[in-house]
């Protein structure tokens, strides 16, 4: 029933975040780092090159069949490695082959006097992958401040913006990364992650490990920027009026390579290389007028009740360009691709909502409870 202020918005519940603000005093500095290593929780067990021989033989007996692999087979197949015709590639091995270090760093400073209280942070992370081609840096900033501008009149402003820089390997055609796992578990260790004239072994599907090796990238760049500015003013100790306007700004691009592999002289997988680039922005504008009164009469009664009104603008615009068939292998720009099969597309929507809401408690001694709610919406979307 408290959600119900919050309106549709609230259909699957309602999480309040507090941020730290300064407060009086003098200037206290703060620093923490982290350090650490991740790797797989949890992996399949496969059986290696040998076992799986022995399995097939096995089974093929028990239906009256003659065995498939000779002693001298499963003999070779002990001894095998992830290149040759006997070979015994382990294939998780191979694939989560990076150390997965990360590092995070954090640096705070707080204080002010009792006229203005700040707080500013910073930060910084840098994660490395556990597979090749994949990884994350983060930075983000923060800024709060506090002003008693009068006995009656409070301001507050608040800022954040952080910065993601995310890399993810890529297939060829135009699978993504989660194509990656998806032909790791279907890879036998009987087939080689290299032939030994230096080609490579595959299936069907193809050979994630060549793909790594292809250097087919997918870049990504996010950015956030949320500000807001707030002023209250005090009528009486138990009445206030605030009212509070906000921005918040999403934007970013994408870069997805897909490189055509060439495994061997017979197959390439994916005819061409292909790059599409993404740039896209969110936008919301809102302001909110918010009404309070609490008090308690004769020690028993609590009081309290709160109207207002909010009022938000959403807008949003994305932009996708296609190029293939570039002029060299080392290019990643679009413009060095050819225009014979370019595309582009994009799209732009806005949105606005306005609201009305309040609620009123009471209680007695503690005991007691009483609360009511009521919001209407209006929104563009009908």
């Amino acid at each position: 029933a408290s959600a119900a202020i919050y309106g549709s918005k609230a259909a699957n519940g309602v999480i309040l975040i507090t941020t730290k603000r300064g407060k009086v005093g003098k200037a206290v500095v703060s620093y923490a780092s982290t350090f650490g290593w991740q790797s797989p929780t949890r992996l399949a067990k496969y059986v290696n090159s040998a076992q799986y021989a022995r399995l097939t033989n096995e089974a093929r007996v028990n239906e009256g069949k003659a065995p498939m692999y000779t002693d001298k087979d499963i003999s070779l197949f002990e001894k095998g490695t992830n290149t040759g015709d006997h070979a015994n590639t382990d294939w998780y091995d191979l694939f989560y082959d990076q150390s997965g270090f990360q590092m995070t760093h954090n640096l705070r400073i707080s204080g002010g006097t009792e006229a203005a209280r700040y707080m500013m942070s910073a930060g910084y992370t840098d994660q490395n992958g556990i597979v090749r081609s994949s990884g994350m840096q983060k930075y983000n900033f923060r800024i709060n401040l506090d002003s008693k501008v009068s006995d009656k009149l409070d301001a507050a402003v608040n800022m954040v913006y952080t910065r993601e820089d995310i890399k993810r390997p890529s297939g060829p055609n135009n699978s993504d990364y989660t194509h990656f796992f998806y032909v790791l578990n279907k890879l036998s260790p009987m087939v080689p992650c290299y032939k030994e004239n230096g080609d490579y072994g595959y299936i069907g599907d193809g050979n994630p490990i060549a793909w790594f090796d292809n250097k087919s990238i997918q870049d990504e760049f996010r950015n956030n920027l949320q500000a807001s500015g707030s002023l209250t003013y005090h009528f009486l100790p138990e009445l206030s009026l605030k009212g509070t306007a906000a921005y918040k700004l999403y934007f970013g691009e994408s870069h997805n390579m897909h490189k055509a592999t060439r495994y061997d002289d017979t197959y390439i997988h994916g005819s061409v290389d292909k790059l599409t680039e993404s740039v896209y922005r969110d936008d919301r504008i809102s302001g909110d007028i918010l009404l309070k009164y609490e008090k308690t009469f004769g020690g028993v009664h609590d009081l309290s009740a709160m109207t207002g009104y909010h009022a938000e603008l959403y807008r949003n615009h994305s932009v996708n360009a296609y190029r293939d068939t570039f002029a060299s292998s080392l290019l990643y720009d679009l413009d060095a691709a050819s225009t014979a099969n370019q595309s582009a597309n994009g799209n732009r929507r806005q949105l606005a909502m306005t609201s009305y809401f309040g609620r009123l408690n009471y209680d007695y001694m503690g005991k007691y409870l009483f609360e009511a709610n009521f919001r209407y919406d209006g929104t563009s979307r009908f």
